[in-house]
């Protein structure tokens, strides 16, 4: 018997297989052929400069890299939360009552019922109701975007990094937006 892996211009092994001495492989045009000793478990071994070598980016370091990221995703959640009301009931009419703001600013003919409702309650008028709830939402979309900036960024950084030191210090090195004067 014979055994050979196939491997892509990363190093990655892609499948190992056995065959009878007489066997003639197929030829992969993306894949590079490589006959090996013996069958290797491709889940953490990588082809580098032409050898076999261990692969600490297998099965348990992918596991860490989905912990790190479930992390980054916690950190970015909590703070958002701190700006947001809860329940999907409540975000949707903050989102309502935007899109309403922004219609009443281009037409002020335009039926506002969540808007109408605050004014009930707040006494404004629906010029300075419709601004505030802009400004806060404008607001709000700025904070967004950097929380995701970070949360993006700090990903990409786990997607490279090559180690469990590297990604516990790109956890410990984020730097969130300050939400203090949201």
């Amino acid at each position: 018997m014979k055994f050979y892996i196939y491997y892509d211009d990363s190093g990655e092994i892609m499948d190992c297989i056995k065959r009878p001495v007489d066997f003639v492989p197929p030829v992969i045009p993306t894949h590079t052929l490589m006959e090996v000793d013996s069958m290797i478990d491709i889940s953490c071994h990588k082809v580098v400069e032409g050898a076999i070598v261990p692969w600490v980016f297998g099965p348990a370091f992918s596991s860490l890299t989905a912990k790190a990221k479930a992390i980054i995703d916690k950190q970015a959640e909590e703070l958002r939360s701190v700006m947001l009301s809860a329940g999907a009931g409540q975000a949707m009419s903050y989102q309502a009552k935007e899109a309403e703001a922004r219609a009443w600013t281009d037409d002020a003919t335009t039926l506002t019922p969540l808007l109408a409702a605050q004014n009930a309650v707040t006494g404004e008028t629906m010029q300075q109701a419709s601004q505030a709830v802009i400004e806060k939402a404008d607001s709000w979309a700025a904070l967004a975007g950097a929380i995701e900036g970070v949360r993006l960024k700090a990903k990409r950084e786990i997607d490279d990094a090559s180690s469990e030191d590297q990604l516990d210090q790109i956890i410990d090195s984020l730097v969130w937006p300050d939400i203090s004067s949201a």
